[in-house]
């Protein structure tokens, strides 16, 4: 089954065909009031996003509202990726515009973020996700963190209310949610109909556990979630996925787990656990179909187990996404 959604501009109608519902910590909600809050959290995600930036840049980029990342690079155009293309300003990026960047980031602090630093990211307010390229440090054959760092990638979190609806009755059956995993290439929306249907499910009444190693799906903060992940949800934040997923399950016993960007063995592992102890998952990979996900050999014993019971494929089309559920 496969939905076309249009999610070109943050101010433009969410359109379902045969599903105009909305919810909200639970609570129907209208389209208006869903679509009011979604251009509120990406006005307030924009703003966190250039107020990264250094003074001479800000005003260069402050009318790009609908911008989906901004790229620096050093000695090299800044360039803002749009819903329709990549948009390159006059202005080349100097050392001391990154600098900026990461002092603003992490609150010039970058001692406090050097967990996150040596995975190459770091998670600034509002949920945004900053990444980073440079010069590795490398310490007993582990990276340990980044050095002359040379390019920064902001990417500005998104909050689309109501986007999974269409997508419920295909992945839950009379016993409640399935095992679902959520795929598209680099940039295509994962996280944001992840992040949804958690919300959906939880405002549903099903106790779900995020394991948030990257703060990127709640984005905490002081304790506080600042994405709406649904009124019946508990989060372990920046915490090892394997690690977290075997506390929630030894403490909160939920009855969806979720993850982010699937890749190695220990996540399998840990998921394999879930699944044993009665919890269905909701889990991401980068991959651009259900072929090119099976060439991915890290994930292929775990497809195997039969842990997944749905696929979600998202498309990026010029009127926005499309998502299709197959069967595995």
């Amino acid at each position: 089954m496969c939905f076309e959604i249009s999610t070109k501009r943050a101010d433009e109608a969410v359109i379902f065909a045969d599903m105009p519902s909305y919810y909200l910590f639970g609570q129907e909600i209208t389209e208006s009031e869903s679509n009011e809050r979604i251009m509120l959290k990406e006005t307030d995600n924009f703003i966190h996003a250039v107020e990264l930036l250094p003074p001479r840049l800000r005003s260069r980029v402050s009318d790009y509202k609908h911008a989906e990342e901004i790229r620096i690079r050093t000695g090299r155009k800044v360039s803002i990726v749009l819903p329709d293309g990549e948009k390159r300003l006059s202005e080349n990026a100097l050392p001391s515009d990154i600098n900026y960047i990461l002092d603003s980031a992490t609150k010039s602090s970058m001692h406090s973020s050097s967990e996150s630093l040596k995975n190459g990211y770091i998670t600034a307010d509002g949920g945004n996700r900053i990444g980073l390229c440079g010069s590795a440090i490398i310490k007993n054959g582990v990276v340990s963190g980044l050095r002359n760092i040379s390019s920064v990638c902001i990417r500005i979190a998104k909050e689309v209310y109501g986007i999974s609806e269409p997508l419920i009755p295909e992945l839950t059956d009379e016993h409640g949610p399935l095992s679902v995993l959520i795929i598209s290439s680099p940039g295509g929306g994962k996280t944001t109909l992840l992040r949804d249907l958690t919300r959906a499910v939880s405002d549903r009444g099903y106790t779900v556990a995020i394991a948030d190693e990257r703060s990127e799906i709640a984005a905490m903060k002081d304790a506080y979630a600042q994405f709406d992940v649904g009124s019946t949800t508990d989060i372990m934040d920046s915490c090892p996925r394997s690690e977290a997923i075997a506390f929630m399950l030894r403490a909160m016993s939920p009855r969806v787990i979720v993850m982010d960007e699937l890749y190695g063995e220990d996540d399998c592992n840990a998921l394999i656990s879930a699944i044993g102890c009665g919890a269905s998952v909701f889990a991401t990979a980068h991959a651009s179909d259900k072929n090119d996900l099976l060439l991915r050999k890290s994930l292929v014993p775990l497809l195997q187990t039969g842990i997944f019971r749905k696929i979600v494929c998202i498309k990026k089309e010029k009127s926005g996404r499309s998502y299709q559920v197959e069967s595995l």
